[in-house]
């Protein structure tokens, strides 16, 4: 395992797991990696003892801190494990931040069409012979 070591030769005192890290049972000597999808994030003092779901609008590699979806895409649930469980923003919308969690897209521009995953509300003008409403 690849977990944080909390005793070195002997403890003289408990060391709380840090942060992307956590121990669920009492008289261990090393904390697990936080796993992909959860986050575990204490105060810094009392340990980690759980870990939660991901949430909306990012992602959580193993034992990693959580990242913001890229602009141009979403997250609408929780649990993401990896910049694959981001979700193309839909086309006919844009997604200009990072973070999105999906619960309101924003519509291009009349005269201008959005592909999925756009990032601005006028990325490609209509055509001649054509129209975009």
């Amino acid at each position: 395992s690849s977990g944080i070591n909390a005793e070195y030769g002997g403890s003289a005192d408990q060391v709380p797991c840090p942060n992307h890290f956590y121990q669920d049972q009492p008289g261990a000597g090393v904390c697990k990696d936080c796993p992909a999808g959860r986050t575990c994030i204490g105060d810094g003092s009392s340990g980690i003892v759980d870990t939660v779901p991901c949430p909306t609008g990012q992602y959580c590699p193993r034992a990693q801190a959580a990242v913001d979806c890229p602009a141009g895409t979403y997250r609408d649930q929780e649990g993401g494990v990896d910049i694959t469980s981001c979700f193309q923003c839909p086309p006919g919308n844009y997604c200009p931040e990072a973070g999105h969690t999906g619960d309101s897209f924003q519509d291009c521009t009349a005269g201008y069409y959005c592909a999925a995953g756009s990032t601005t509300s006028d990325p490609t003008p209509c055509s001649a012979g054509h129209y975009c409403p």
